[in-house]
């Protein structure tokens, strides 16, 4: 009889959209679903110690045995620290092996990406203003990213910063 174990959502367990500087943690849970004892091992080339990697895989039981029926969790922590472009698809595969057994890919995705609010114009030149009279001028805020992005104005007045904001 062959040893089975099944992990949840084994084909791709899918982070989504991500913004970047976010701290996330995703548990699969990994069970022993055949008639016999089985050991496990996490294969992968994600570093568990490195904090400069954005992607941090551990096996919540270190030795591994699970009995049948019993489970254990892989833990999946994503802290997207820099982007090369406005948004990226992080895309990362590891291995459960399955002592004298298989083993079970697992693909860890998200797309990671930041606000991006542009504006229209670089500076606001409202000309010559005379006393008593009031001139408006224009500024189109636009948002060129797929998450919802917030932006601020903040007036210098006499020597004091009075913040204004809103989202796009």
């Amino acid at each position: 009889m062959r040893s089975q174990l099944v992990p949840d959502a084994v084909s791709s367990p899918d982070f989504g959209l991500v913004l970047l500087g976010s701290d996330l943690h995703r548990a699969i849970t990994v069970t022993n679903i055949s008639l016999l004892p089985v050991v496990v091992n996490l294969v992968t080339s994600i570093l568990t110690d490195d904090p400069d990697d954005d992607m941090h895989v551990t096996l919540d039981d270190e030795s591994g045995s699970l009995l049948p029926g019993e489970s254990t969790y892989i833990h999946v922590r994503l802290r997207p620290s820099t982007l090369e472009q406005a948004v990226e698809k992080l895309q990362r595969m590891i291995y459960l092996e399955v002592r004298n057994g298989l083993f079970i890919p697992i693909v860890l995705k998200a797309t990671v990406t930041t606000p991006i609010a542009e504006m229209d114009k670089e500076e606001l030149s409202f000309g010559t203003v005379y006393i008593g009279m009031c001139k408006i001028c224009q500024i189109k805020v636009h948002n060129n990213g797929i998450l919802p992005a917030e932006w601020s104005l903040t007036r210098y007045t006499a020597g004091r910063v009075e913040p204004d904001g809103g989202s796009v």
